[in-house]
């Protein structure tokens, strides 16, 4: 019992480094501005002027209610997961695999899904954190990628009505020369209280949390194991004294 978890532990170690890397190969970014909770509405020129600054794509993400076709009056609250962006812009800094309608057509109803789950001309019903119900169409299915939702939608056109977001980032590649550390300092200071790091300190600082929480199980696991062993040395024991007594 106590091997089966150890065993686990030390292939999950091992994989540890090669899933960072392959993190970092579905990226085109040099720099991830991370902004936490905020309006889910973003500015998408925040960072137009900063000199250095090939494309910037913002990704807002946040949780939609997912109105059933057969019950349209009935939400489900937090039903999926929704991520707000300049589709364009991010297949710039990410390497994204794209299924049917190029980026260009994902606006307003026309979305983007992951493509796990979903296919082409799927259509559900969806709502912003705070507003009526809006029909939707899935013209796109994308994979690879990082940080994507369920959904990915059109910031530009696509009607958040002014709900909250779980979390914002920013995803940034540099023209050729730029100086990084003097872009990270003009991207603070235009998104004040935001985290800028480069894209492999923010890739393995993923990867690190994740790892956290599967270290997490597995010693649950192990702890879980330990406590079968002990108990079952002491049914041996209690058993072994029983019959020298009988």
């Amino acid at each position: 019992l106590l091997a089966v978890p150890g065993i686990f532990f030390t292939v999950f170690l091992g994989l540890g480094d090669a899933g960072t890397v392959a993190f970092n190969r579905t990226l085109n970014a040099d720099i991830v501005a991370e902004q936490g909770a905020g309006p889910a509405t973003l500015d998408l020129g925040a960072l137009a002027d900063i000199p250095g600054i090939a494309v910037a794509a913002p990704m807002s993400m946040t949780r939609a209610d997912w109105f059933p076709p057969a019950d349209p009056e009935s939400p489900i609250g937090g039903g999926v997961q929704l991520g707000a962006t300049d589709p364009v812009a991010l297949s710039r800094v990410q390497h994204l695999q794209v299924k049917g309608a190029p980026l260009t057509e994902v606006k307003g109803t026309k979305i983007a899904a992951f493509a796990l789950g979903h296919e082409l001309g799927e259509r559900t019903t969806l709502t912003g954190p705070a507003g009526k119900p809006v029909e939707v169409e899935v013209v796109t299915i994308l994979a690879g990628g990082a940080a994507l939702r369920e959904y990915t939608v059109d910031a530009t056109t696509f009607d958040l009505q002014g709900g909250q977001a779980d979390h914002r980032t920013w995803f940034i590649a540099l023209e050729p020369g730029a100086d990084a550390a003097q872009v990270k300092d003009a991207i603070a200071q235009a998104l004040p209280g935001a985290t800028v790091q480069d894209v492999a300190t923010w890739t393995q600082g993923m990867t690190d949390d994740a790892n956290r929480q599967v270290t997490t199980s597995l010693l649950v696991m192990i702890g879980g194991s330990c406590l079968l062993a002990v108990l079952a040395i002491g049914v041996s024991l209690m058993t072994s004294l029983r019959e020298r007594q009988d």
